[in-house]
């Protein structure tokens, strides 16, 4: 995006003018599709900051333009699920009520994403020395499906977590032992019976070499597609709305702030956050009646006491 675009303007005849343009562009709607989100505009608008202010380090250029260009606002905030009263229990009873759904539990119980939990492994898992329970884990990987240079179809890999923030220890309360000692346990004795009829399958095989925790009725590793098939089939039976593994991570993270027990800097850190500006950004959100409360405290704040 960046060079075609801005490849030919010398660094001493940027302007900020020129650079929200730029983005302006990569919002508008294309004849083949839409623009670009308002995220991967900020994405790109951070490469640019970075690239010019090595520019401003080397003395190729006086100032940094980017860093005063406005990002475009290209849609509304979209509203993000938050807990409405006994939803979480709701939640954890349709879950446990389908096979091989202790992810779902441990994703509502950890808020990690989906593709993390998918590559946890047993080595990861901090137990009690007392007890022998779970009482949190570590998250440094995650588990896809990809084609590499030299695979004829799409391998399981586990690779980086997201970012280097991803990387992080989660702890987990008592009530989300059992999910995982559960899914220890099913994927022991799934391995031990496939191997003893001689269908493992190479899928199953990554799995157990690699320990993972939470795995399908065949001992495959769970992914993204699994979990999705497996929610929506929860909520299903449950006569629930629908959603996807990912928004349960939303209802953790907006349950903990609208609690207003946790502060924002412990929920970026759960979250694997680089900063809890983002997860400001993409959590916070006005909710109802919250001007008037505003109002409220305002007056009680600033009310003049009587002589």
């Amino acid at each position: 995006h960046l060079k075609p675009a801005l490849g030919k303007i010398k660094l001493t005849e940027l302007t900020t003018l020129q650079v929200e343009k730029f983005l302006i562009s990569l919002a508008a709607p294309k004849p083949k599709g839409k623009g670009l989100s308002e995220n991967s505009i900020r994405s790109i608008r951070a490469a640019l900051v970075t690239a010019l202010n090595q520019g401003k380090r080397w003395k190729w250029n006086a100032s940094n333009p980017a860093e005063d260009a406005e990002i475009p606002v290209t849609t509304p905030p979209k509203a993000l699920p938050r807990f409405k009263e006994d939803q979480g229990r709701q939640l954890l009873e349709a879950f446990q009520s389908f096979p091989a759904c202790e992810i779902l539990e441990t994703a509502l119980w950890s808020g990690c994403r989906p593709s993390e939990l998918c590559g946890l492994r047993r080595k990861d898992i901090h137990f009690d020395k007392a007890t022998a329970r779970p009482t949190g884990f570590d998250i440094t990987c995650q588990f896809q499906y990809q084609k590499r240079a030299g695979d004829e179809v799409r391998q399981p890999y586990l690779v980086p977590p997201k970012t280097k923030y991803s990387i992080r220890h989660v702890d987990i309360p008592d009530e989300a032992a059992d999910a995982i000692l559960g899914a220890i346990d099913r994927s022991t004795r799934v391995w031990a019976e496939l191997i003893q009829k001689d269908a493992l399958l190479p899928n199953a095989q990554f799995a157990m070499e690699h320990g993972l925790v939470f795995v399908t009725e065949l001992g495959t590793p769970m992914n993204v597609d699994t979990t999705l098939y497996r929610i929506k089939r929860c909520l299903e039976n449950a006569d629930m709305e629908p959603l996807t593994p990912h928004k349960l991570r939303h209802l953790f993270a907006t349950g903990l702030i609208d609690s207003k027990e946790v502060s924002i800097n412990d929920v970026a850190g759960a979250l694997g956050h680089s900063t809890p500006g983002i997860t400001l950004r993409v959590y916070a959100r006005p909710t109802e009646g919250s001007t008037r409360r505003v109002a409220n405290v305002t007056g009680t704040l600033f009310k003049k006491t009587s002589q």
